[in-house]
């Protein structure tokens, strides 16, 4: 059994949220990531921040400020993500799931990011559930493409049967670890 996971599908197909729900269905287990929430101000999206899963909150993106990168309007910062990617690194090995919410273009402008996605995907231990973008090149295409990675396709019809294989495949692949028994 693949023990990366990989959850793609349309912008707000509910990836995100998925990957939510399937966690708080897994109690005690030592999770170590991220999620990419969006930033919204009178209804309006004005960027984008990355959410630990302790909770804390790093700027991703946003509509101002200065950066060398950008995905459309969006200016994107490389900070907070090699900050997270630094912690996930060293917690590596007590966690028993790692997250990662997204691999997309703005993740994919850090060079910590890219090599360390690719060296998971080359790691036979780590269990990882993630997201990644339905389009683009580069890590976008190697994560959607690699032999250790099951894919599937989130969309608004599929929903539910998604998550309802999920989930017993996570725990099958976390048994033992955190609350998960046989």
């Amino acid at each position: 059994m693949k023990k990366k996971i990989f959850i793609t599908g349309k912008p707000r197909v509910g990836k995100t949220t998925l990957v939510k729900k399937i966690l708080s269905s897994l109690p005690g287990v030592r999770v170590e990531g991220f999620y990419t929430e969006e930033v919204r101000e009178g209804g309006r999206r004005v960027g984008f921040i990355l959410k630990t899963t302790s909770g804390e909150s790093f700027p991703l993106a946003s509509l101002s400020g200065a950066s060398p990168y950008r995905v459309g309007r969006y200016r994107v910062f490389l900070d907070g993500l090699d900050e997270v990617v630094r912690r996930m690194e060293e917690s590596r090995g007590e966690a028993d799931l790692l997250v990662i919410d997204e691999v997309g273009k703005m993740e994919c402008f850090s060079e910590t990011f890219v090599k360390f996605v690719r060296a998971l995907l080359e790691s036979e231990e780590t269990v990882l559930l993630g997201t990644v973008a339905l389009k683009g090149s580069g890590l976008i295409e190697e994560v959607k493409g690699h032999p250790s990675v099951d894919l599937v396709t989130l969309t608004e019809e599929n929903r539910e049967a998604v998550s309802g294989t999920l989930l017993p495949r996570l725990r099958r692949l976390l048994e033992g670890k955190g609350s998960i028994s046989s």
